[in-house]
């Protein structure tokens, strides 16, 4: 979850500093980005933002954010439970 975004900005500024390439991905599950999480992660040197549909998207779109939707995965998810299906063919999706 990227709440404040400070841990997100730890890990790249460590990133760096061991000499990552300077166009990094971020992924979360969960993108409540409060307070100034928004600027503090448009000054790092984030290729790419991608936080699922979990919780309201924010309507900012300055940052470059993709927000892919959890529903076909819950759907399926259900669907196995309430027939008595393995789950396991769900983590071999790519």
């Amino acid at each position: 979850m990227i709440s404040t975004g400070g841990t997100v900005e730890a890990a790249v500024r460590v990133l760096l500093d061991l000499g990552a390439a300077p166009e990094i991905t971020v992924a979360a599950t969960h993108g409540l980005l409060v307070a100034s999480a928004q600027e503090r992660l448009r000054r790092l040197p984030i290729r790419r933002l991608l936080v699922t549909d979990t919780l309201a998207p924010h309507p900012d779109q300055a940052l470059p954010a993709r927000v892919p939707s959890v529903a076909p995965l819950l759907t399926d998810a259900i669907g196995r439970l309430h027939h008595d299906e393995p789950l396991d063919p769900l983590l071999m999706r790519t």
